[in-house]
């Protein structure tokens, strides 16, 4: 799907351009973060956002060194789905 494609392009490159930066500071001077939100079951099939989109980039993220996914902080609120 575009949207997955489009995301780790967007996380690859940032992590690119990262790279071009200095800090004195920071051990990792790049971190992304996967935070999802409310899916409005009206506007579609979570089944296929789920394995369409939600995992295959949240796969992506937990497998970097750099990336985290929050998308759990959600759960036990009314803007929980299935993550």
């Amino acid at each position: 799907m575009n949207i997955v494609k489009n995301s780790t392009s967007t996380m690859k490159k940032a992590r690119k351009l990262s790279n071009k930066f200095t800090t004195v500071g920071c051990k990792k001077p790049f971190l992304f973060i996967l935070q999802l939100f409310q899916f409005d079951l009206n506007q579609g099939d979570m089944n296929t956002f789920d394995n369409k989109v939600y995992k295959p980039i949240s796969e992506f993220t937990s497998s970097s060194c750099d990336g985290m996914d929050i998308s759990y902080i959600f759960k036990g609120s009314n803007d929980y789905s299935s993550y």
